[in-house]
């Protein structure tokens, strides 16, 4: 055996910088969120929203130390973002042409229906009424009453209209890329009455553009791939400036004629690059500075000469970034933290200890990933090069096993560590196996399931002595077998695919794995997961199938999951008999009460794959998957929580009583904090059960309103407690149905 000592400890990650409100799951890595940012727009030094890919709006008050993630109500990739003051705003984006907009800075956001345009890349308001929006197939939009009604303009547009912006009511100017026979052209259009009629100012086949912005009514740039253009005549005539670089402009941002930011990036066929170009005499010289990342950049917002935020993203491995300065980029500080691992599976031996597994897909770096705070910090630790784990699964706070191959069809490795993963021995190498699962029903008796590839068939091995020895158990299936859970140390359950049937397979054994019996399930799908509450009940899952089982395996019966839109599930996990969730591809999370007679999906926050999903209680999650993606929930997930911001400085700790009281079904809970601090409140039932955690985060100095809805309690006498430091307090409401 080799003792594996970690290469290094890459890194700690701190996640209390980051506040989320209204969040039923929340980011605790990458932050301030995993997803790649489309653009920015920064009011002052202190206030900035940032929007992007999965519906992401996000939002600092401090100047990036913190930053709110805000409930958009969407999944659609949000390209722009515009706001007229410090409370009224609109982002655009695809799925089916989105608009949103905010009235309170946005605490709120609410769609002005989906257009027939997709996607919508640009948007841009001359004042609270008056706006455009720009985007694909030729489109450009007008609204005159804040975006109530949008009304299509006539006109010979490019394809793809990328930027548009104005300078008054009457005079803009829009960006994009046309398509005439056969060739793509970077294309300028030009308005001087509100967009009633546009003229086509430059079209050039050696150059796409994407973004256009204005210093003053005559003086503007507009950017694309390698070109950065100028105009001093209010887009009449644009003329080419030297920008040193053939790397794509993405955004641009100038704050007056002279002072001027362009940034973006690319993939030169090895890496990505990131360049961001500073000029200081309206773009005579560009000057490289150093923006100390590889992503590439989408968006750049500057309210003055020193004070600004860039945004981007990687597409492969996904990644997001978040760039700031206050000296006119002279140096720009990421406000961006945490890892893109691929994280294929998570478990948790209370609500604050847990592990993450995965590996890197740039260096093939296993890593373990563990937090002793509920994930507040994770520690990442590198344990092997090229191996993948796939699986990970402890009996206490020391004692655990991940599981794993190097490469899709190597090696398969079985670990263990006795230290809370800080070591690692190898307790098992075997060539051509690979190992996808690994479960221990105490600290002797496991289990690993998996693929032996010389054979093509099933692998299961198992252990009585911790792993010092394991033992193969013939399963006699062409199989891929990847998920195992055991219910005691006889009875237990090995999923995956069944080559000979093209479909799921389900094994069963009630002698500790001696024998494994096929079991039928309606089913044509690999199966990825399952999982037990007893003896009697449980669930597999995999492609949008969910079968149960209330009779030990014996026959199974499909449930049906709701998803519509090509969805596979990847993992299961319940609580008890009733509560439980599943989470696959395109970030779907879904739930059920009912032991899964009925399904609903939740708001996950992302558009990553997740693999893993574990609950230690039936409020406290997380959920794992691509590009290093931790989710966590303290409320189960529910959307029965929505908090506000108010405007007003607290002069004391306060938790005030809540309004209406008596109420049905929802209720209001205002709060302030005097000073930055770690705030939970906590709903009791008169027994003094805790009913649902509604607020669990780090909350900057302030006054908050709290709606709880609780149309799924019964009437009665409740409590809810807040602590903040050694601020307490508790008081009393009643649910009157």
């Amino acid at each position: 055996m080799n003792l594996l000592k970690p290469l290094y400890l890459i890194s700690i990650i701190a996640f209390g910088m980051t506040n989320f409100s209204n969040a039923q799951w929340f980011w605790q890595n990458p932050l301030p969120t995993g997803q790649t940012l489309k653009d920015v727009y920064v009011f002052d030094e202190h206030t900035s929203i940032a929007v992007g890919e999965a519906g992401t709006i996000i939002k600092t008050t401090d100047g990036g130390i913190s930053w709110v993630s805000q409930t958009s109500g969407t999944n659609a990739e949000l390209y722009s973002v515009y706001f007229v003051d410090s409370n009224t705003g609109w982002t655009v984006g695809s799925g089916g042409g989105t608009i949103l907009k905010t009235t309170n800075g946005g605490t709120n956001w609410s769609p002005q229906g989906s257009q027939n345009y997709d996607p919508l890349y640009s948007v841009f308001f001359i004042n609270s009424t008056t706006g455009w929006i720009a985007g694909e197939d030729n489109t450009i939009l007008k609204t005159t009453n804040g975006g109530t009604n949008w009304v299509f303009q006539q006109g010979t547009f490019p394809k793809s209209v990328r930027s548009i912006y104005f300078t008054d009511e009457n005079n803009g100017c829009a960006a994009g890329i046309s398509y005439i026979g056969g060739n793509y052209l970077g294309t300028i259009i030009r308005t001087t009455d509100g967009g009633t009629s546009w003229t086509t100012q430059l079209s050039d086949s050696s150059y796409w553009l994407f973004s256009i912005c204005f210093a003053n009514s005559n003086t503007g740039w507009a950017v694309g791939t390698g070109i950065i253009l100028k105009t001093i005549d209010g887009g009449v005539s644009w003329n080419a400036q030297v920008s040193g670089t053939t790397n794509w402009f993405n955004g641009v941002s100038f704050t007056d004629a002279n002072t001027g930011t362009a940034v973006g990036g690319n993939w030169n066929g090895t890496n990505y690059e990131s360049i961001i170009l500073r000029t200081t005499n309206g773009g005579t010289n560009w000057t490289a500075q150093t923006s100390g990342t590889t992503v590439i950049l989408n968006g750049v917002s500057f309210i003055d000469s020193n004070n600004g935020t860039a945004v981007g993203g990687n597409d492969d491995p996904e990644s997001s970034l978040i760039l700031n300065t206050t000296n006119g980029g002279t140096t720009w500080t990421s406000q961006s933290s945490g890892n893109s691992y691929l994280l294929y599976s998570v478990f948790f031996i209370d609500s604050n200890t847990g592990w993450a597994v995965g590996y890197n897909d740039i260096n093939s770096l296993a890593a373990v990933l563990k937090t002793t705070n509920g994930g507040t910090n994770w520690i990442v630790q590198t344990i092997l090069i090229d191996i993948y784990l796939h699986s990970i699964y402890f009996t206490d706070s020391n004692t655990g096993w991940a599981v794993g191959a190097s490469g899709f069809g190597g090696n398969g490795k079985i670990l263990k560590t006795t230290d809370g993963g800080l070591d690692w021995v190898i307790q098992k190498e075997e060539v051509n196996y690979v190992f996808n699962s690994v479960y221990f029903t105490d600290s002797n008796i496991g289990w690993v399931v998996g693929r032996d590839e010389n054979a093509l068939a099933g692998l299961i091995l198992k252990t009585t002595n911790g792993g010092t020895n394991w033992t193969s158990q013939t399963t006699n299936l062409n199989s891929y077998l990847l998920s195992v859970y055991f219910v005691n140390s006889n009875t237990g359950f090995a999923v995956g695919l069944d080559y000979s049937a093209t479909g799921g397979s389900i094994l069963r054994t009630t002698d500790g794995g001696l024998n494994w019996t096929p079991q039928a399930g309606p089913n044509s799908y690999s199966l990825y997961s399952v999982f037990f509450t007893d003896q009697s009940t449980g669930w597999v899952v995999g492609g949008n199938t969910i079968l149960k089982t209330t009779n030990s395996g014996i026959s199974w019966e499909a449930q049906i999951s709701n998803l519509i839109n090509g969805e596979s599930l990847y993992s299961v996990n319940f609580t008890d008999s009733n509560k439980g969730w599943s989470v696959g591809s395109y970030g779907t999370i879904i739930t059920t009460t009912d032991g899964g007679v009925n399904w609903t999906s939740q708001e996950s926050r992302t558009g990553y794959d997740l693999y893993s999903v574990y609950f230690t209680d039936s409020n406290t999650g997380w959920a794992v998957g691509r590009s290093g993606t931790i989710l966590h929930t303290t409320n189960g997930g529910s959307t029965f929580v929505e908090e506000e911001q108010i405007n007003e400085v607290p002069t004391e700790f306060l938790l005030a009583q809540n309004y209406p009281n008596p109420f049905n079904p929802s209720t209001k809970i205002r709060y302030s904090v005097l000073q930055s601090s770690n705030v939970m409140i906590k709903v009791f039932d008169i027994l003094g059960n805790e009913i649902e955690t509604l607020v669990n985060e780090e909350k900057p100095i302030g006054s908050y309103e709290i709606t709880w809805y609780a149309k799924d309690l019964s009437s009665g006498i409740y409590f809810y407690k807040i602590q903040s430091g050694s601020f307490v307090e508790t008081k009393k409401m009643i649910l009157m149905k």
